[in-house]
């Protein structure tokens, strides 16, 4: 007897666009299963958080931060099913970021800038980066800063969630006081 209806198991696999990413942003699954001598005909996902969907590619968005187990099995056209294939997706959240109230300061003087971020494994990058001390810590000190500016403060948490907030440096230039003075009523130095 010729036996001809035995078929080869369909061999998943799938692409996650980003396997970790930011609380809010869309994650893109792409199926890229072998269906070896028949025709992919049935997706099943199940995206980790109770959701599932019937489609040969995903996109989605989720709603908590945490780390998901994203799931999927074919049938082909032959009614085979594959192995299930499990693939973990993290997502994370945004940091809190206040780079701190707007500052007055004298020229010549140092302040230390009260900026705040709430998160985990945080880096830190003021921009620009002129008069502090070191641009890459959460408070860094304002030092001897000639005009006035505006600094930047860009908070980085894992899988590259960035916040930013802003902080404005007034600086209170110390008065220029003649030495001389001419009472001629010229408007120079009277």
């Amino acid at each position: 007897i010729l036996v001809n209806t035995i078929h080869p198991q369909p061999k998943t696999n799938f692409g996650i666009s980003q396997p970790d990413i930011c609380l809010g942003d869309a994650v893109f699954l792409t199926d890229s299963t072998n269906s070896m001598d028949g025709v992919t005909m049935q997706w099943n996902w199940d995206l980790g958080d109770g959701r599932i969907r019937n489609t040969q590619n995903v996109l989605y968005i989720y709603a908590v931060d945490k780390t998901y187990q994203v799931s999927l099995y074919t049938i082909n056209s032959h009614g085979c099913r594959s192995d299930l294939l499990t693939k973990p997706i993290t997502v994370h959240p945004y940091p809190i970021v206040d780079a701190g109230p707007d500052r007055r300061m004298l020229e010549g003087g140092t302040i230390t800038i009260q900026a705040t971020a709430t998160g985990s494994n945080l880096q830190y990058l003021w921009t620009p980066s002129q008069y502090l001390n070191n641009p890459t810590v959460l408070k860094p000190k304002c030092v001897d800063p000639k005009f006035d500016i505006l600094y930047n403060l860009a908070v980085t948490a894992p899988g590259g969630c960035t916040t930013t907030d802003q902080v404005y440096i007034d600086v209170l230039k110390i008065p220029r006081i003649p030495n001389t003075f001419s009472p001629n009523n010229d408007g120079i130095n009277d």
